[in-house]
């Protein structure tokens, strides 16, 4: 169930619960994602999962990398309810 829509900070986003189903970040997808964002265009929130204490990326690790590598300090995020299993999952529809 979708909590809300509202940037979240970088920092608050985890990474490490095996819920990126790819065998590495492409470079050059982040690269074009930070200069997007240093262009100040608008993109698509990344998906996260929010089970109380903490929110577990889904899908948007390419935006995400591509946001701190630009500087940004926050990025737009769809939040769900749900733990790191729920965000594995999604993680694995989106990709």
């Amino acid at each position: 169930m979708l909590i809300e829509t509202r940037p979240i900070r970088l920092d608050q986003i985890r990474l490490d619960g095996e819920t990126q189903p790819r065998a590495e970040i492409n470079q050059d997808r982040v690269d074009a994602y930070a200069d997007a964002y240093r262009a100040k265009a608008i993109l698509p929130p990344v998906t996260l999962f929010f089970d109380g204490s903490h929110y577990w990326m889904a899908d948007g690790f390419h935006r995400r990398h591509g946001a701190s590598k630009a500087g940004l300090k926050a990025i737009p995020a769809n939040i769900y309810a749900g733990g790191s299993d729920d965000a594995r999952w999604a993680s694995l529809a989106a990709n």
